[in-house]
């Protein structure tokens, strides 16, 4: 029971913190991006060619069951933190699932998910069917990866969703955070221009 009520008052938490995110924008308050969100990434050496380049680190698990070990994607990549019932969340998912439908494709030269913050495997699933989200969707029903990536803005106990995170190896030191939806044209500047 106790278990229950945890997971009752995340999900409270986690829509609270959405719904004031979208309220913060509405009057007008910049996008928050923290500048440091360690510790997310790691160095790692290329096996060809001995060359170390940053890399995240953690682990996410994807509604089709497979783990995702950040720390091997050595290409840019977009993390999107969502909950359930955040109305921005799926307008954002909407927006870049049509984005790929015109383009036919999702980019060749980076990786990008979708994690539901605080839902389980099933919510997941029917979050990505319900919002059409053709690339691949994680959950994190403890919400270990939404607190590690997503920390609360200096001065604030709760994080926000839409909480995107963008991590480019080849230019970044750290990935950055962006709260509130993010567009196209922000996501492909952070990650490098897209190929398809």
């Amino acid at each position: 029971m106790g278990y229950l009520k945890r997971v009752l008052a995340i999900t409270v938490m986690i829509f609270v913190a959405g719904c004031g995110a979208r309220m913060a924008r509405q009057l007008g308050e910049p996008i928050v991006k923290p500048a440091d969100t360690k510790p997310t990434t790691e160095q790692k050496a290329d096996e060809n060619t001995g060359k170390t380049a940053r890399t995240l680190s953690g682990t996410l698990t994807l509604t089709d069951d497979a783990k995702v070990d950040l720390s091997t994607i050595t290409q840019p990549v977009i993390l999107i933190f969502a909950a359930y019932t955040c109305g921005e969340c799926k307008e954002e998912a909407k927006e870049i699932s049509a984005f790929f439908t015109q383009k036919t494709a999702q980019p060749s030269n980076m990786k990008i998910f979708s994690v539901l913050a605080g839902s389980g495997k099933e919510l997941a699933l029917k979050w990505k069917a319900k919002n059409g989200v053709t690339w691949p969707m994680a959950y994190d029903e403890n919400n270990e990866a939404f607190v590690k990536f997503c920390p609360p803005p200096p001065g604030e106990m709760l994080s926000k969703t839409p909480c995107t995170v963008t991590f480019n190896p080849e230019k970044d030191e750290t990935p950055k955070m962006t709260i509130g939806r993010s567009t196209i044209e922000h996501l492909e500047a952070e990650t490098g221009p897209w190929k398809f």
